[in-house]
């Protein structure tokens, strides 16, 4: 785990399966295909469609389960886990120095 504290990921859905596209553009725009280079999603099969335009750049039209998919696997790999299925209801705050529990019931 790289983070001293535990990291959790709350997903409701259950699976990957919106049929959106995501169209990701390169530097000056968004650092978006930079990262997922350095990340090495472009080494993986997945559905996407590669866009050329002037000046030799290049756009990624990448699908949306594809990519989630990819960004759990690389969650994962850094010890984050991912909770599916779930939704996110309030925070609860443990202090080890309000536990009556532990002491005598007197």
């Amino acid at each position: 785990n790289y983070f001293s504290e535990k990291v959790t990921v709350l997903e409701k859905r259950t699976g990957y399966s919106r049929d959106i596209w995501f169209d990701l553009y390169p530097p000056p725009w968004y650092n978006t295909l930079t990262v997922l280079q350095d990340l090495g999603y472009f080494h993986q099969i997945g559905d996407r469609k590669l866009s050329e335009f002037p000046g030799n750049r290049t756009a990624y039209t990448v699908r949306a389960a594809s990519l989630e998919r990819f960004l759990a696997k690389v969650a994962l790999t850094v010890g984050i886990s991912i909770e599916y299925g779930s939704e996110f209801q309030h925070i609860c705050y443990y202090n080890a120095s309000d536990d009556t529990s532990a002491g005598d019931a007197t």
